[in-house]
């Protein structure tokens, strides 16, 4: 969505290059005083006039501009996104000049240029940004600067409107027969298998999948592998319960905290991309079984928002408040030592079984 930036008062800053300027123009001046020769007056009023023109017209060029920026509405940890930035110049006479786009949190570096920009006219910048943490994140505001036509001094105007972008964590390809390779993983029901008899659709090539399911001349049209998938005659409720209580005693706790939430993602996306329904167990609540590309983007802001839970917080009452007759319940915990042991409602699944793409 498009946002129109709200517009802070312009300031302005002198350039290094116009310090130096400035430094050149007070030596003249008492140099001026010393001599009382005239043509040094002459001189300093000179190089003063180049300040005093900088000054005007940066101030006049960036005048009547305002910015809309267009972002995403969510966006995967460590995943470069576009930002797409709109400058307007609203004058019916005269163009602007020299517009340089800076991110409001890093003035080191250009995010983009506008050269020349008519009157009336628009121009429409793409910019980068990353984000290295989940969760909800406001978009850092945007400078624009104007230092034509010596680039001495710069007319800056500082443009933010708290737009937020919230970031779900990675999510890795998982091998689907490594997955079903695991103990009490049979109950899983897998849409992709040759049980179905009934054709259901088209999708694209997933890791594990049977080739002899590949439909070539589709896949040739598109450049892609596509599968063909069938349609099972029910589909079971998977249940992935992740432990989000603290542990002291492990290390590097917060890293493998997220590498638990990572795999949990990864693996909810695998199931539900197969047909199959998937439920979310957390130490604080649980999210209830669904599919569809609906459930999926549930999943994610579920999964983007979880923290760390105190340690008076149990897993297990969650999972006993749910009916898990009929699914396949499976524990993901960030502590090693439990990966691969049983408890009385699965088994805690072990990172190491499973194949990352």
């Amino acid at each position: 969505m498009g946002r129109a930036a709200r517009k802070a008062r312009g300031y302005t800053r002198f350039t290094p290059v116009g310090w130096g300027y400035v430094v050149i123009l007070i030596l003249s001046l008492l140099a001026a005083w010393n001599t009382g020769t005239n043509l040094l007056y002459i001189v300093v009023g000179g190089l003063s006039s180049f300040v005093f023109f900088s000054l005007v017209l940066a101030r006049f060029l960036l005048g009547n501009i305002s910015l809309h920026r267009t972002a995403p509405r969510a966006v995967y940890r460590d995943q470069p996104f576009q930002v797409h930035v709109r400058v307007e110049n609203h004058r019916k006479w005269f163009p602007a000049v020299s517009l340089r786009l800076e991110l409001d949190s890093d003035t080191q570096r250009t995010s983009g240029y506008v050269g020349y920009l008519p009157a009336g006219q628009a121009a429409r910048l793409s910019v980068e940004e990353c984000f290295d943490k989940r969760g909800e994140h406001v978009l850092a505001g945007y400078r624009i600067v104007c230092g034509f036509p010596f680039g001495l001094v710069e007319r800056c105007r500082d443009f933010n409107d708290g737009s937020k972008v919230l970031v779900y964590p990675r999510v890795h390809l998982i091998r689907a027969s490594a997955f079903q390779r695991i103990p009490s993983a049979g109950k899983v029901s897998n849409q992709s298998t040759d049980d179905g008899d009934e054709y259901f659709g088209l999708r694209e090539y997933v890791p594990g999948d049977d080739i002899r399911r590949i439909v070539w001349r589709i896949s040739a049209r598109l450049d892609k592998w596509i599968v063909r998938e069938l349609a099972q005659y029910q589909s079971r409720l998977v249940v992935l319960a992740l432990d989000t209580t603290f542990n002291p005693n492990v290390e590097d706790f917060n890293d493998r905290f997220e590498q638990s939430i990572e795999l949990t993602a990864s693996i909810a996306i695998m199931l539900l991309r197969r047909r199959n329904e998937v439920s979310i167990v957390t130490s604080k609540g649980f999210l209830e079984g669904g599919d569809g590309k609906g459930h999926e983007r549930r999943v994610l802001e579920l999964l983007a928002s979880v923290e760390v839970a105190d340690k008076t917080t149990a897993i297990d009452h969650q999972i006993s408040a749910i009916d898990s007759a009929n699914a396949a319940v499976f524990l993901i915990s960030p502590d090693p030592q439990a990966w691969g042991m049983a408890t009385d409602h699965g088994r805690v699944l072990d990172p190491r079984e499973l194949v990352n793409g």
